[in-house]
């Protein structure tokens, strides 16, 4: 039996009950079970223990958990095991956002808005400023011994002239720092929550923006919408920063991808790939550029 399994059979709630443990597919750093008990339904989440490689605080998620279940754009919390480091949350009856809704205008404004209340909203704990990750994990590898690209030393160069076309970081907002569409559920009565807070923190707000519509493979027309949306006075200075901010996030996406494809242990994801897909995103957006 899957050693995660019997953990879950062992917690208080379902111990003495009859429940159906299903894995949950799609994440790429937790190991997550979707636990039927009777009509009920919830999710449980195991932190892989390389976790605070990456920089994930479980008291920090849950801080920030609770403060988007608050502002009703995220599930609840109903229990946490420190022993296990797994968490019980709130199974949302929905489907993830898929890459075709995306780019429809009105599943565009709808996100457009959820990350609007999020980041004018309650400041979530820990700061977690994207670029400085995306050197941090570059840093970690190396000193783990592992695989780098041949020419890593030229989009550390590139990420370089990008930083200085981005707005000064003065301040930071509230982020989720994880916008792929498995994390964005489209619920049943046509509202979108966003789940997996574990990278949350406070970060500038167009880290989110800019990952959302690199996930969608975004263009000209849909990241006029995205910020026509989020910034109805000043459309034109969002998208512009948009462009340099997707850099951010292929950068980031692709160091993280770096880095666990080192330390991870989670079967079944290609972490190599991921970072190679994400460094080829790199080029394409950064030849159209001016820099």
């Amino acid at each position: 039996m899957n050693k995660h399994h019997e953990i879950i059979r062992s917690f208080p709630e379902w111990k003495k009950k009859k429940i159906d443990i299903a894995t949950l597919k799609g994440g790429m750093t937790n190991d997550s079970y979707v636990v039927t008990e009777e009509k009920k339904k919830y999710i449980v989440r195991f932190a892989p223990e390389t976790g605070r490689i990456i920089g994930l605080d479980r008291k920090r998620e849950i801080y920030n958990y609770n403060i988007a279940y608050k502002q009703g754009i995220g599930p609840k919390i109903f229990k946490y095991y420190p022993k296990y480091s797994a968490l019980i949350v709130e199974h949302l009856e929905g489907v993830p956002l898929t890459k075709k809704e995306a780019r429809k205008p009105k599943a565009i404004k709808a996100i457009a808005k959820i990350l609007l209340k999020l980041h004018n909203g309650e400041k979530l704990k820990g700061t977690r400023i994207s670029l400085q990750r995306g050197y941090d994990y570059v840093n970690l590898t190396k000193k783990h011994h592992g695989w780098l690209p041949k020419d890593m030393a030229w989009y550390l160069k590139k990420i370089k002239l990008v930083e200085k076309h981005l707005s000064p970081i003065s301040r930071t907002d509230s982020c989720h720092e994880d916008l792929m569409f498995s994390n964005i559920i489209k619920l049943k009565n046509g509202g979108y929550k966003l789940i997996d807070w574990e990278y949350s923190g406070n970060d500038d707000r167009h880290f989110d923006l800019a990952m959302f519509s690199v996930k969608g493979s975004f263009g000209k027309k849909e990241d006029f919408v995205l910020a026509k949306t989020y910034s109805p006075k000043d459309p034109k200075g969002l998208y512009n920063m948009l462009q340099y901010t997707k850099v951010v996030v292929y950068f980031v996406e692709a160091a993280y991808g770096i880095l666990q494809n080192t330390i991870s242990k989670k079967q079944g994801i290609d972490y190599k790939k991921y970072a190679l897909d994400n460094l080829a995103g790199f080029k394409r957006q950064i030849n159209r550029l001016p820099l």
